[in-house]
C-alpha cells in the first residue's frame, strides 16, 4: 500500500468528542469512513437533521450495527455506507441489524458491503421493510452462502438489490432458498463498491485509494477483477444482481420475483441445458444478462418462456463450443 495504516495503541478508535458536530446544523455530508471506530454516539447527530450522507465504511461497526441507536436521529438522510466493518476471522449467521434502522425515512441508498455474514434472512431486511423510499440495497462482497430471494418481494419500492461477488448457490430440490455448503474461516475480502446517483450505478473503489481524502492514484494499482455494474440492465427497470456467484444450476422456483425487468446472471459458470422452464417466474423481464457463463444449447426451446423479454446477452458463452471434438 502507497499509506500503509498504523494502528493506534491497543487498536483503539480515533477519539472524536461527543460534541464535535454540535453546532454544525446546516451539515449535509459527513464523511468518517476509516477511522477504526467501534462504536457511533448518537450525541454526534443530536443537531444534524439536514444530513444527506453518512459514510462510515471501513471500520470496526460489525457489533455496533446490531444495536445500534443513531439512526433514529437522521429523519432526511438519504445516502448511508456502511461497508467493510467486518469483524476479524469472525463469519456470523445473519445480517442482524438495528431496529433503529425503520427510522431512516427519506433513506434511498443503503451499501452493507462486506460486513460478511452466511445467510440472508426475513428479519434481516425487516427493518427496511416500510422505508418507502428505499431504491439501492447493496449487499455485495458478503461471503453470503444462504439467500432466501422470496423475501425481497417485501421491499415493494426497490429499484437495485446487488447481490454480487457472493456464494451463493441453488438450493437442493425442495427447498426454496439459494443454499451452499458451511464455512467456518475466510480470507479478508477486498473488492469494489458501487456508486448510486439519479438511478446510475457507477464504480466506487473502497482499497484502491482513499478517494476522499488523498485522492492517491497510486501508478502500480494493485490488480483486482473489473466488473462494472450494468447500468444498461437496470434502465428497463427492477434490477436484481446475482453475478459473480455459485449459481450453477437454475429450476422453475429459482426466483418468485414477477416484478424483475433486469437480471444479472453473469459470471455464475452455469453449464446446464436450458430448456425453456427455468425463468417461467419471470414475466416481466426485459433484460437476462447471461455472459460469462458456460451455456450448452442442446435445446432449441432455450430462454422461450421469456415473453417480455428485449436484451439477451450471452456473450463469452463459447465454452462448449470451442471443447475439443
Amino acid at each position: 500500500a502507497p499509506f500503509p495504516c498504523v494502528p493506534c495503541p491497543n487498536n483503539a478508535p480515533l477519539q472524536i468528542h461527543p460534541n464535535s458536530f454540535k453546532t454544525l446544523k446546516n451539515l449535509k455530508t459527513l464523511r468518517l469512513h476509516s477511522n477504526s471506530l467501534t462504536h457511533i454516539p448518537s450525541e454526534w447527530f443530536q443537531n444534524l437533521t439536514q444530513l444527506g450522507l453518512l459514510d462510515l465504511s471501513s471500520n470496526f461497526l460489525a457489533k455496533e450495527i446490531t444495536c445500534t441507536s443513531f439512526p433514529s436521529l437522521l429523519p432526511n438522510l438519504e445516502e448511508l455506507d456502511l461497508s467493510f466493518n467486518y469483524e476479524l476471522q469472525v463469519y456470523p449467521t445473519s445480517l442482524n441489524l438495528s431496529r433503529s434502522f425503520r427510522h431512516l425515512k427519506s433513506l434511498k441508498v443503503l451499501r452493507i458491503r462486506g460486513y460478511v455474514f452466511q445467510e440472508l434472512k426475513q428479519e434481516d431486511i425487516q427493518p427496511l421493510a416500510k422505508l418507502n423510499k428505499l431504491e439501492l440495497i447493496d449487499l455485495g462482497t458478503n461471503f453470503i452462502k444462504i439467500a432466501h430471494l422470496s423475501i425481497l418481494r417485501n421491499l415493494k419500492n426497490f429499484k437495485i438489490i446487488n447481490l454480487s461477488d457472493n456464494k451463493i448457490s441453488m438450493p437442493s430440490q425442495g427447498e426454496t432458498l439459494l443454499s451452499n455448503h458451511r464455512e467456518s474461516h475466510y480470507s479478508s475480502p477486498m473488492s469494489q463498491g458501487a456508486q448510486y446517483h439519479n438511478g446510475e450505478v457507477k464504480d466506487m473503489h473502497y482499497f484502491l485509494y482513499d478517494e476522499y481524502a488523498r485522492s492517491c492514484k497510486y501508478k502500480d494499482k494493485e490488480l483486482w477483477i473489473s466488473s462494472p455494474f450494468n447500468n444498461e440492465c437496470s434502465s428497463f427497470g427492477k434490477t436484481l444482481d446475482i453475478s459473480r456467484n455459485n449459481i450453477f444450476f437454475l429450476h422453475s422456483r429459482f426466483l418468485d420475483l414477477d416484478e424483475l425487468s433486469c437480471l444479472n446472471l453473469s459470471g455464475n459458470a452455469m453449464s446446464q441445458s436450458l430448456n425453456g422452464s427455468e425463468f417461467v417466474q419471470l414475466k416481466n423481464l426485459q433484460y437476462l444478462d447471461f455472459s460469462d457463463n458456460r451455456l450448452d444449447l442442446m435445446f432449441s426451446s432455450a430462454f422461450q418462456e421469456l415473453s417480455s423479454l428485449v436484451v439477451l446477452d450471452i456473450s463469452r458463452n463459447s465454452h462448449y463450443f470451442v471443447a475439443e471434438g
